[in-house]
């Protein structure tokens, strides 16, 4: 099957990278990168996620989008909160015409999953949630200290090497196609708009208080009608960004209220769990996907 075809679309007026391929009648699976733009030192999008996407083409319509100011994708002029990568991905998938989907994001990616399970409606079926900190109950943040002092500059090789490999079991799946892709991206024009606004002290602040009112608007719909969609946690059991007891505590959060809740600890693994085992991931997926096919009052709860 061949990997989904890389195409830029409009998205309110925003150049959006989109892949996109498999089978369109199928029930749809999305991707959405992992990488804040401009704070974390490797440039993501859909180039990240590496050959995994294609691994579900040949049962499932196939959609990865490159987040704002990642991969093609352009930026607003000011910071972007989560409320910008929500809306922005909502209205990518309003655009692709896509409706009930298992939404499968990593780490800042697995934020705006979260955003689109609470406020996306119909275009949501599920969430895999992969090795994100971001919507975890603890408030404190290892990702100033994971990506302090990265050697090399202006996320040249040597800056965006040494990031994959500090958030890695082994560095076996960083390899020369991810490498160039990431270099390519770092260029691009949403990526550098990303850099200089995230540059402003006051950015990432902001952003991390936009997180936070996620998390309140989550566990508020926890506590009375109930979190509305399935989802699963996946988490590698040597991540040293995201410690397998904030995913565990978010999993035992949202469970208390949504019975079709799984977690997943994969052994010998950091935080790319679809690069370092990737069919492994795969199954997972599929699994999770299949198991709720089989369980139609998944989809119609609280």
């Amino acid at each position: 099957m061949p990997e989904p075809e890389k195409k830029i679309i409009a998205v309110d007026g925003t150049e959006t990278g989109v892949a996109d391929g498999g089978d369109a009648a199928a029930q749809p699976i999305v991707f959405l990168h992992g990488g804040t733009p401009g704070i974390t030192p490797y440039a993501g999008g859909t180039h990240v996620w590496g050959g995994v996407p294609g691994r579900f083409a040949g049962r499932h319509r196939v959609v990865a989008i490159d987040l704002l100011g990642s991969g093609r994708t352009g930026y607003p002029d000011r910071p972007a909160l989560i409320d910008d990568y929500g809306r922005h991905a909502l209205a990518t998938l309003a655009a692709l015409g896509v409706e009930g989907a298992h939404v499968v994001g990593h780490d800042l990616g697995g934020a705006v999953a979260f955003w689109l399970g609470a406020k996306g409606g119909g275009r949501v079926a599920s969430l895999t949630v992969v090795a994100s900190a971001e919507p975890t109950p603890l408030i404190d943040s290892l990702e100033d200290l994971t990506f302090l002092n990265p050697p090399g500059r202006d996320y040249d090789y040597e800056m965006q090497r040494w990031a994959y490999d500090r958030v890695s079991y082994c560095d076996r799946h960083i390899d020369g196609a991810l490498m160039a892709a990431s270099l390519a991206a770092a260029a691009a024009p949403g990526v550098t708009k990303a850099r200089h606004f995230m540059a402003d002290p006051a950015a990432l602040p902001r952003l991390t208080a936009s997180i936070g009112r996620l998390k309140a608007e989550m566990w508020t719909l926890n506590k009375t009608t109930g979190w509305p969609v399935p989802v699963q946690y996946i988490w590698g059991a040597d991540d040293p960004l995201t410690p397998r007891e904030r995913g565990f505590k978010l999993f035992e959060t949202l469970a208390a209220s949504q019975p079709h809740c799984q977690f997943h600890l994969v052994p010998r693994c950091g935080s790319f769990v679809f690069r370092e085992h990737p069919q492994h991931f795969v199954d997972l997926v599929d699994a999770f996907v299949d198991g709720l096919a089989e369980t139609p009052e998944a989809f119609r709860y609280p």
